[in-house]
């Protein structure tokens, strides 16, 4: 039977699936599956125009 592992969601390591904490930066790492969180893309949010109202 392989080992199950899961990844840290502060950093990424790979840590066996029974750990609590990660074994690279200590982050706790609850009892479900941990995958890493995609980025938030920040540049679209700022660059997204903002409409000026009509000065009629």
């Amino acid at each position: 039977v392989p080992n199950r592992v899961k990844f840290c969601r502060q950093c990424g390591t790979e840590v066996p699936e029974v750990a609590l904490f990660c074994i690279s930066c200590g982050s706790e790492l609850g009892q479900k599956a941990a995958v890493p969180e995609p980025e938030p893309d920040e540049t679209s949010a700022s660059e997204t125009p903002i409409a000026e109202p009509d000065e009629t």
